[in-house]
């Protein structure tokens, strides 16, 4: 099989991001053909642990204006 594509979603834990991020790991074609890829500030969260569990590929990221 070829490799996925990435899907990045900003925001993974929260509340519009997460409900995204949820929205896709119910489509079973969707999970077929990309990795999902979750932007967070702190993947030590309990939600972010969370989404690990399913497979989603959960990055820190830091924006300092």
């Amino acid at each position: 099989m070829a490799s996925k594509k990435t899907l990045v979603v900003f925001g993974g834990t929260g509340g519009q991001g997460g409900s995204v991020v949820k929205t896709l790991l119910k489509d079973p074609k969707m999970m077929e053909e990309w990795q999902i890829r979750a932007i967070t500030r702190d993947v030590s969260k309990p939600a972010a642990k969370a989404l690990e569990e399913k497979g989603v590929d959960v990055v820190s990221v830091s924006f300092l204006l």
